[in-house]
């Protein structure tokens, strides 16, 4: 549990999904982080945190299969408990996770340097 959302840039291997606060996936695992206020066990303004991951277990190696199909799960995986726990701790709006995840990949605002030459003048 955090007080605060962390906030950033993801690691180059996450792909971002718009899962809660912040939800990140690869081949070998993923992470979804929600917020909970309002309950009786957290009667403060301020939210609490809850970062939740899914892995693959035992020694690092190689993904074996489909990389987006096991992007995809591990994602599943780590919403379905997020809301399972949200719901259990009684979080506002599930702590803001919807019934199913959306595993469609956000997309990135271009940098700066990116466009054409014309669009940098």
């Amino acid at each position: 549990m955090e007080s605060s959302a962390h906030k950033g840039p993801l690691a180059s291997k996450f792909t971002e999904l718009p899962i809660g606060e912040r939800a990140g996936a690869s081949p070998t695992k993923s992470f979804v982080t929600f917020a909970c206020s309002d309950t009786a066990d957290f009667p403060v303004a301020e939210p609490r945190y809850f970062t939740i991951e899914a892995r693959l277990g035992g020694p690092p190696r190689e993904p074996d299969g489909d990389v987006n199909a096991l992007r995809d799960a591990y994602a599943t995986v780590a919403h379905s408990f997020s809301l399972a726990l949200a719901k259990e701790l009684g979080c506002k709006d599930n702590g803001g996770l919807k019934s199913k995840p959306t595993l469609t990949p956000v997309k990135a605002a271009p940098s700066p340097s990116e466009g054409t030459l014309e669009d940098r003048q």
